[in-house]
């Protein structure tokens, strides 16, 4: 199963969100927003706010330890 959350619109660098993803991708989600936590960037609140969505749609009484962070990527908002 599968769930995605999309944040679009959003006025920050792609590369400074990057940064971010990289920590989260492949981890489980309870590892994943423990992780985000301590981190000390702009764009955290961003990521967490996107992958506590994505769980969310995943549907009630999930278990966050058995879902994965499979794909996370950033791309380039309009020009």
């Amino acid at each position: 199963m599968e769930s995605t959350a999309h944040a679009r619109y959003v006025r920050i660098s792609p590369r400074k969100v990057d940064q971010i993803l990289m920590l989260v991708r492949g981890k489980s989600v309870a590892h994943a927003m423990s992780m985000l936590q301590l981190v000390n960037k702009g764009a955290r609140p961003l990521v967490e706010k996107t992958l506590q969505s994505a769980f969310a749609n995943a549907g009630a009484n999930q278990d966050p330890l058995l879902w994965h962070v499979a794909r996370a990527w950033v791309g380039a908002g309009p020009l």
